[in-house]
């Protein structure tokens, strides 16, 4: 009987390929296997790694199991390719050797695993040199909790950077006098659609090296292939039999000031089909993300759990990023991973405003709640890894004179603007709510509306339906 040995795929760390990996090749191999990985090549766009469409090189940023340190990786994939490019240019007569198993990285030993785009040369440096002063940090920093919602902030990050699957915002409202009465239910779909990419002008095409026919029949590099997402549905639905509890004593009540379209009333019995048939895997390709706001408050709400979700979504996302599967997650759990403290929630209100920099007055509604939620998952699912993205929005405080930085990651030094005498300016200037109401459109009873991406400045295009007679 033959044996067949495993091929085991995972990732190197990039100061293991640059000054491990070079000792144990033979002389002749190093100066192209050097000049394929210098900083300054790799980041050229010329090189074979150059992903056009993002502007930069592909590599990946790992969290290291037994220690939460970070490092910057290169996958297995990219040393295969290295292996192979050099050989099919014609510097060298054979395979590269590969670099020591005892160098690989697998699944087991990370706790989560995501790309980061670098476009120069001085940002690869920087980014180093960044990972080396957060390690530092790190060290003593991270007790077990807040390990573990660090750990489910990568994971999204991972998820949400392979471009695939379909994500749903969602949110609903109760009326504040008895919780288990569900009076509305909004939600954004996104998906995702390949991005407009110059296809005449691939990187091997681009390659300065001479040979041309052999650079045209290698191997697209990893990472080369780029998508964009699209919102394709949103919907603010409330439930007709409960349309007449209002809320307004103990939380604001916002349901007639839907901002992306317009609003449905809807009988139970076809608000509760709506709503399985949006989040019922088999109706969507890949695996389906139910993005919620606390979700103790939504998914784990035993009415809703009963009655509405036919079967409840996974709370964890595994270490490598599904292929299929219902999964939910938190953007409060989020949030609380990326200030660094574990013993808190913020509200949506707080986190839209210290993400988005951006003040809104029609928060508690679901449609509403459902398109910020979806905004706050992308900012921090795009904003870079957890403790480079802190340090960017908001750089630790210097220590005192003579004493040595503090071994935190919590945020403590929050910008004037998130204060309380903020927070009192922002009421004083809070527009009067039935204007808003006024401004807003009125519910009517008809199809759901499809919303496009049509960019930043003009970021939704309503596809209005009429209502039918009644």
């Amino acid at each position: 009987m033959s044996m067949q040995s495993a091929v085991m795929h995972g990732w190197y760390r990039m100061t293991d390929i640059i000054w491990e990996w070079q000792k144990v090749l033979p002389e002749q191999d190093v100066t192209p296997f050097k000049s394929f990985i210098h900083s300054e090549a790799l980041t050229s766009p010329d090189h074979p790694f150059w992903n056009p469409s993002q502007g930069g090189v592909e590599l990946f940023i790992g969290v290291l199991k037994h220690n939460n340190e970070s490092r910057l990786l290169y996958s297995s994939k990219q040393i295969e390719y290295i292996r192979y490019w050099i050989k099919a240019m014609g510097f060298v007569d054979h395979l590269l050797p590969l670099p020591h198993s005892e160098w690989l990285l697998t699944v087991d030993m990370l706790s989560s695993v995501a790309p980061i785009i670098i476009k120069t040369a001085a940002e690869m440096k920087q980014q180093q040199k960044q990972i080396d002063k957060l390690n530092k940090r790190l060290r003593g920093a991270v007790d077990v909790k807040l390990a573990a919602i660090r750990q489910i902030f990568e994971r999204v990050r991972a998820a949400y950077g392979t471009c695939k699957g379909t994500w749903i915002a969602l949110d609903f409202e109760s009326w504040e006098l008895a919780h288990d009465v569900i009076t509305e239910f909004g939600f954004v779909e996104l998906k995702w659609r390949p991005a407009d990419v110059d296809t005449e002008t691939t990187a091997a095409d681009r390659t300065t090296v001479g040979n041309t026919d052999k650079a045209k029949r290698a191997e697209t590099p990893p990472g080369s292939s780029s998508f964009e997402p699209v919102i394709t549905r949103t919907g603010h639905w409330i439930l007709e039999e409960n349309q007449f509890h209002r809320n307004g004593t103990y939380c604001p009540d916002n349901r007639d000031c839907y901002a992306f379209g317009r609003s449905e009333v809807i009988p139970r019995a076809e608000f509760i089909r709506r709503i399985r048939a949006l989040i019922r895997p088999e109706n969507h390709e890949g695996p389906v993300y139910l993005v919620f706001h606390d979700h103790s408050q939504d998914v784990a709400h035993p009415k809703y759990k009963l009655e509405i979700l036919e079967e409840p979504p996974t709370l964890s996302l595994p270490e490598t990023p599904p292929t299929e599967g219902l999964f939910a997650i938190d953007t409060s759990l989020m949030f609380a991973a990326l200030e660094g403290d574990n013993e808190s929630r913020r509200k949506l209100e707080d986190v839209y405003r210290r993400l988005k920099h951006s003040v809104r007055y029609d928060f508690h509604n679901a449609g509403n709640d459902a398109k910020y939620t979806l905004d706050v998952l992308q900012e921090m699912a795009t904003g870079g890894p957890l403790d480079t993205q802190r340090e960017r929005r908001w750089p630790a405080p210097p220590p005192e004179p003579g004493q040595p930085p503090k071994k935190t990651v919590k945020v403590e030094d929050w910008r004037p603007e998130d204060e309380s005498d903020y927070e009192d300016v922002e009421m004083l200037m809070r527009p009067d709510e039935d204007w808003v109401r006024r401004e807003n459109a009125k519910p009517i009873i008809g199809k759901p509306i499809t919303v496009t991406a049509e960019g930043e400045d003009v970021p939704y295009r309503q596809v209005e339906t009429e209502a039918p007679m009644s």
